[in-house]
């Protein structure tokens, strides 16, 4: 995929080059060309084109001499800019079809907003499922649903359905996380795990998406009438990363969490042990093992925390089983709610700088 994608763009800028080369010469010929036979007339407005073109080369001349506009062009102003305002973006999904059928459009709206904090400007983009009936002064739960490594998010589906929606209105926040990036990673391991050894080493800050997850939750609190006491996090794969992360690196945001066939390190035990979590495997996953996934629930609670486990016969690393979004875990995901505190750790709401549909 990502040579495809190299090669479309090398082919677009090729496209380009060439139209700016043949628009070139058309201006060159139209400007120098001159028939041998030329009238009079067509002689003079030949003459024209000569001076016009002359008075504009040196314009661009004086406005080059101009300090300013040096100091921005060749001194880092158009990097500083950048810099300011953030670098273009190219948005790669996981799927030639964004999310596929689990976020069709006609389905959920499709979001991208422009992010501000201490960093810089970040676009980010999002499906998102408004609760359609909504009472004066109530507020409805928010879940946030992190796809997998294929980019499907199949908790979406579920939650969407009328029957659910009945049972559990609620909001539903899909936030995308580009080709080349994950949601997190852990920041090392005991060794005791018993997983298998990434063929990769988890890449730095600027290539996870948890945070940008978080911000649009944050986000979506001020937007929607969200009760803030009834966030959760669900996902699967890469996916059940970033809902360990998110309870891990932003405790006391989420009143409970599902980990589908997902890994994480034990460095990290205390602070899951803070949220509600319920975690789900399959009995011949061959990426994640049963064992880790049982050790780590007993380690939790070893701790004080509240933590479940059930695992599924005959399934393997995959996140489409039914058995992961049954009726039970809806039951338990929902009954979660997070204590009020008055200093309760959450990250401070982003400003939405623009929001483009």
């Amino acid at each position: 995929m990502l040579w495809e994608i190299m090669f479309e763009m090398l082919g677009e800028l090729f496209s380009s080059l060439g139209e700016i080369i043949a628009s070139f010469w058309k201006v060159l010929k139209s400007i120098f060309g001159l028939k041998k036979n030329a009238t009079e007339a067509e002689k003079k407005k030949h003459r024209e084109k000569l001076f016009y073109g002359f008075a504009a080369v040196l314009m661009v001349g004086g406005v080059l001499m101009i300090p300013p506009v040096r100091a921005f062009l060749f001194k880092g102003g158009a990097q500083r800019l950048v810099a300011a305002h953030g670098p273009p973006v190219v948005e790669t999904p996981r799927n030639a079809f964004p999310m596929a059928q689990y976020t069709l459009p006609q389905l959920y709206k499709k979001k991208k907003v422009m992010l501000e904090d201490d960093d810089g400007m970040r676009r980010v983009v999002y499906y998102y499922w408004h609760a359609p009936a909504v009472a004066p002064g109530q507020k409805l739960p928010l879940v946030v649903i992190l796809h997998g490594g294929d980019g499907l998010s199949h908790a979406a589906i579920y939650l969407r359905s009328g029957a659910m929606q009945a049972q559990f209105p609620a909001f539903l926040l899909i936030p995308m996380s580009p080709f080349g990036k994950i949601w997190d990673a852990p920041a090392g391991y005991t060794g005791e795990e018993g997983l298998p050894p990434d063929k990769n080493p988890a890449p730095g800050e600027n290539f996870r998406s948890l945070r940008d997850a978080i911000d649009i939750a944050a986000q979506a609190t001020v937007d929607s009438p969200i009760d803030p006491n009834r966030m959760y996090i669900i996902g699967c794969d890469e996916g059940a990363a970033g809902v360990y992360g998110a309870l891990a690196h932003y405790p006391g945001i989420f009143a409970g969490g599902v980990a589908v066939a997902g890994k994480w390190s034990f460095v990290d035990v205390r602070a899951l042990a803070k949220t509600p979590l319920l975690i789900l495997q399959g009995a011949k996953d061959p990426v994640v093992p049963p064992s880790f996934a049982s050790t780590l629930v007993r380690l939790i609670t070893a701790s004080g925390g509240k933590a479940s486990y059930h695992e599924f016969p005959n399934v393997e690393h995959t996140c489409e089983s039914p058995g992961f979004y049954s009726p039970a875990v809806w039951n338990w995901l929902f009954s979660q709610i997070r204590a009020p505190a008055p200093q309760a750790a959450s990250a401070p709401a982003p400003t939405a700088a623009a929001v483009m549909p």
